[in-house]
C-alpha cells in the first residue's frame, strides 16, 4: 500500500498491481478486450479484421470485402474474384499473335479482344485518295492539301517528271498591288482600265518568282520598294494588254524582270 498525501519517484509494480483500465493517454489501451483495444488505438473495421486474420497454411491472397470483412483466398479463388479466369499462368489467354495488315482506310486494330487464343492485327493501309496510311515506293494517289517545308527533289532522270498541275492564279483588279510572300510561284493577273503600279517589296525570299500578266488595257509599271529590279533592256513596264512578264529574285532584295516589256 502507499500512504501519504504526495508520492514522488518510481514505484515498482506489474500488471497484477493495476485494476481497471489505463487510458491511451497514459500508455494504455483504455479497453478490457483485444477488439476494444484495437478500436481505441485507431484501427478501422478492415484493419482490425486484417490484424486478427488467421495464419494461413499455404500461400493466400487477402481480399477486402464490401462488408469490411477480410478473406484469405487461394490463387484460384483470387483469379476468379478479379475476373482473371482459371489458368494458373496467364488468365484466360493462352496464346496471342501480333500481325500487321493493310485493311481499312485508317490505322486500326482488328481481332481484339482475345478471350483464349488468336491474333491481333495492326492494320496500316497504304495512303490513297480515300485512306490515310503509309507512303510506299509504288504509284499512289493522295487527297487533301499538302504543305512541304523542305525541298521536293526529283531524281534528275527522264522519268522524273511532273504533270497534271494547274497554275495558281491570283487575279487582281485596281490600280495598285504589292506582291506578298504567298505570290511565290503564282501567276498574278492585273486588270484595270487605268495604269497600274505593281510594287515589289523587300523581304521576299531568294528564289521568289512569279508571272505578271497585264489582262486589261491599263499598262503595268513594276516598281521596287527597298528592292532593286534589273531588266536587260532597262524596261520597267508591260508592253500592252495580254503581255506576260517573269519576275525572279536571285539575290536578296534583287530581282530580274524579263518578258514582253517596254517603257
Amino acid at each position: 500500500t502507499v500512504s501519504g498525501s504526495k508520492v514522488s519517484g518510481d514505484i515498482a509494480g506489474n500488471a497484477a498491481n493495476v485494476t481497471g483500465t489505463v487510458a491511451v493517454a497514459n500508455g494504455g489501451t483504455g479497453a478490457t478486450t483485444a477488439a476494444g483495444a484495437r478500436t481505441n488505438l485507431g484501427a478501422t473495421t478492415v484493419g482490425s479484421n486484417l490484424f486478427s486474420l488467421t495464419n494461413p497454411s499455404a500461400v493466400t491472397f487477402p481480399r477486402m470485402n464490401a462488408d469490411n470483412s477480410v478473406s484469405a483466398l487461394s490463387a484460384s479463388d483470387f483469379r476468379t474474384a478479379i475476373g482473371a479466369g482459371t489458368s494458373s499462368t496467364s488468365g484466360t489467354v493462352t496464346s496471342i499473335e501480333l500481325l500487321v495488315g493493310t485493311t481499312g482506310t485508317d490505322v486500326n486494330v482488328s481481332g481484339s479482344p482475345i478471350t483464349s487464343s488468336g491474333a491481333i492485327t495492326l492494320n496500316i493501309p497504304d495512303a490513297s485518295a480515300s485512306a490515310r496510311g503509309v507512303v510506299t515506293t509504288g504509284t499512289q494517289t493522295f487527297a487533301g492539301n499538302k504543305t512541304f517545308n523542305g525541298a521536293l527533289n526529283g531524281a534528275n532522270t527522264a522519268s522524273s517528271t511532273i504533270a497534271g498541275f494547274a497554275a495558281n492564279i491570283n487575279n487582281q483588279t485596281g490600280t495598285t498591288y504589292t506582291l506578298v510572300a504567298s505570290d511565290n510561284g503564282k501567276i498574278v493577273t492585273l486588270n484595270d482600265a487605268s495604269a497600274i503600279t505593281l510594287t515589289v517589296p523587300a523581304g521576299l525570299i531568294v528564289g521568289f518568282n512569279c508571272l505578271i500578266v497585264q489582262l486589261g488595257v491599263g499598262q503595268v509599271t513594276i516598281s521596287g520598294s527597298g528592292t532593286t529590279i534589273t531588266n536587260r533592256s532597262s524596261f520597267t513596264k508591260t508592253a500592252g494588254q495580254n503581255a506576260i512578264v517573269t519576275l525572279l529574285s536571285v539575290v536578296s532584295n534583287n530581282f530580274i524582270s524579263s518578258g514582253d516589256m517596254s517603257n
